[in-house]
């Protein structure tokens, strides 16, 4: 059920949303625009979702995968949440944090697609982790139509976006949010070739290389 009390908290306290993200995205005293108007829509389009069992999917959680929290705890952990990090030791520190606060979820050390920035710790093929599909845990997770894909995978989201078209997989998915990294030209054309509604479409939201785009299909919404 949706806590519209959460909800409601989370539009007051944007900031609050997203720490401890927040503090690695600050511009002076003021959030990078991105990471704010991500967070904005983002509420914008949870209080939309009235599914039965209500989904999402984070590639590239990191350790401090403020979105997957905020969508479980707006749906009092009644909700399908799958947390996927290239980064075993980030993972491990989300994990952490999510038991500690009694939220259940699914957690996978690997990536979608192909891996075309791979941060420190991670240097060898070996560490990281499996190769997911989307369309494969879908069926795992026995999810008809995925609410929410939120993708931010350091310059990885073209490869994904491939595979997703590859497998048919747009019409499964009402809402994606991408973190664009130098390639959102690249991701557009892909996108544009799908029945989808852009609710935000920026290359460069913040001056420093990196953009936001947030669509919807609109045979799903």
């Amino acid at each position: 059920m949706k806590n519209l009390k959460t909800l409601e908290y989370y539009r007051q306290n944007i900031f609050e949303m997203i720490r401890p993200n927040a503090r690695q995205n600050l511009v002076g005293d003021k959030l990078h625009p991105d990471e704010e108007d991500q967070a904005r829509i983002f509420l914008d389009v949870i209080e939309r979702i009235d599914s039965h069992a209500p989904s999402m999917i984070e590639i590239g959680c990191s350790s401090h995968s403020a979105y997957s929290q905020n969508f479980n705890d707006i749906f009092e952990n009644e909700c399908i949440n799958i947390c996927i990090e290239i980064i075993e030791e980030h993972l491990a520190l989300f994990k952490y944090e999510w038991e500690k606060n009694s939220r259940t979820g699914f957690f996978y050390h690997g990536h979608c697609g192909i891996p075309t920035h791979i941060a420190e710790p991670v240097t060898a093929v070996e560490s990281r982790g499996e190769h997911l599909k989307i369309k494969q845990l879908l069926q795992s997770h026995n999810i008809d139509i995925l609410d929410i894909l939120h993708m931010d995978i350091q310059g990885s989201e073209v490869s994904v976006l491939q595979e997703m078209c590859d497998d048919d997989l747009f019409d499964r998915v009402r809402y994606g949010f991408i973190s664009v990294h130098d390639n959102h030209n690249d991701c557009i054309t892909i996108l544009n070739k799908q029945n989808l509604e852009y609710l935000y479409n920026s290359p460069d939201t913040g001056g420093h290389g990196d953009g936001l785009i947030v669509y919807q299909n609109k045979d799903l919404t």
